[in-house]
């Protein structure tokens, strides 16, 4: 299946044909109403002008014509990338072959070919260019131009002027064909401008597609943050059965103190908590996998092993709490309400992965540790104690030296009772 990115750039070709198409539409029509206001107003021409004006007029329907069929496979849905290939090298065809025959019916050099209006088109067919995508194409048509321009320049070489080509260079520069080369320079540079326009446009839109992307992430965990591409969203998920370290942290009393802080306080308090948990987990291997009201889920490990992941838990734990005390007191110091939270730590094995469908993605753990965690928060919360670790955390730490053992609880969904502890009170 082809992933979103592949499928958007098709769409930026189709549209990039499109435009070129318009463009090719109004080059059309403004030459073509400059020819005949110049046949209107100038005099009747020699019959060698009178064929290049013929072979200008073929080349301007010419250009009509593949700009509304570019324009009509783009709208119906029919295009194909390899169309883009037809329509650049009809481009410089129809330039090459319109040069190539103006000088040929008059007799003149080919080095001499240059300077018919005409060649003003091949810049046209440059700029063409600046709308496309895909670097090969443009590489490939840049380069066909600059060949055919090289071969017919250097088809018929000669050192001096005879008749034929004096006759040509009259023919011109003659007030008409001056003209058409003021509309052509115009021409040229209203597409640059316009190219220049439509380049700045994209980058625009690409850097707002960051700013929003940038954005999102903030509400995504590191996990889904740093890579959005559909490949590694689909392996995601897939999930993974994987040990970790699982943190839960809530406000102690949160339900009592929005209702007497009031809506814009609350959100205030939330606030600066948030910051503080995310603050602490700086520079550890961990996942704030989601902020749930006034807690906040923490996984530690997913890169590193598991005696790792619950060391770094443990410390968090303890880092927390103390940023935690520090905030409560300046409240204190400003009359404002003090904070206090709890924190629980389990460890064992979760399954880790994206859960949800392309519409609306979450990265998250699930299973009986998580659920465990979760109680064992509970628990703590009904025995106002601040910080409670699982015996499985300190068994993965390798020692559990300065902690008071609660004994082995029964939580609800687990199968056996699982032993829990808390930081020993000094001197003890």
């Amino acid at each position: 299946m082809r992933s979103y990115a592949e499928n958007l750039i098709e769409r930026a070709d189709a549209n990039a044909e499109e435009v070129i198409g318009w463009v090719r539409i109004a080059i059309a029509l403004i030459l073509g109403m400059t020819a005949i206001g110049l046949a209107l107003v100038g005099d009747n021409p020699p019959g060698s002008a009178r064929t290049t004006l013929t072979l200008a007029a073929l080349v301007i329907l010419a250009t009509f014509a593949i700009g509304c069929l570019a324009v009509f496979v783009v709208r119906r849905g029919i295009y194909r990338s390899w169309m883009a290939w037809g329509f650049g090298l009809t481009d410089v065809s129809l330039v090459s072959l319109n040069l190539y025959l103006t000088f040929a019916i008059s007799g003149a050099s080919s080095m001499l070919a240059l300077s018919t209006p005409v060649a003003l088109l091949v810049c046209v067919v440059f700029i063409f260019q600046m709308f496309r995508y895909r670097v090969r194409l443009q590489i490939a048509l840049s380069l066909s131009m600059v060949l055919m321009i090289a071969f017919l320049v250097f088809l018929q070489p000669v050192e001096t002027l005879p008749g034929a080509n004096i006759r040509y260079l009259q023919t011109a520069f003659t007030p008409i064909t001056n003209t058409a080369r003021v509309v052509l320079y115009a021409l040229i540079a209203g597409l640059a401008v316009f190219a220049v326009w439509r380049a700045r446009r994209r980058l625009f839109e690409v850097a707002r597609q960051t700013e929003i992307q940038r954005n999102t992430t903030r509400f995504l965990p590191t996990e889904l943050g740093h890579d959005l591409s559909d490949a590694a969203l689909a392996e995601l998920q897939k999930g993974r059965s994987l040990p970790l370290a699982i943190v839960f942290v809530d406000i102690r009393g949160f339900t009592r103190m929005s209702e007497a802080l009031g809506a814009r306080d609350t959100s205030s308090l939330l606030t600066e908590f948030r910051s503080i948990v995310t603050d602490c987990t700086a520079d550890m291997d961990c996942i704030i996998d989601k902020f749930i009201g006034d807690g906040a889920l923490i996984i530690f490990g997913l890169h590193s092993d598991l005696s790792q992941g619950c060391r770094d838990a443990v410390n968090f734990a303890q880092t927390l709490l103390k940023a935690v005390n520090e905030w409560s007191g300046r409240r204190l110091a400003e009359g404002r309400e003090d904070v206090r939270i709890v924190i629980a730590v389990h460890s064992g094995q979760v399954i880790a992965g994206a859960i949800g469908d392309m519409r609306r993605l979450e990265f998250s753990v699930v299973g009986g540790t998580v659920n465990e965690a979760s109680r064992i928060e509970a628990f703590a919360k009904s025995k106002d104690l601040e910080f409670v670790v699982s015996q499985p955390v300190l068994t993965a730490c390798g020692s559990a030296d300065g902690w008071q053992t609660l004994g082995n609880q029964p939580l609800r969904g687990a199968s056996q009772p699982i032993e829990l502890l808390t930081p020993r009170a000094a001197g003890q």
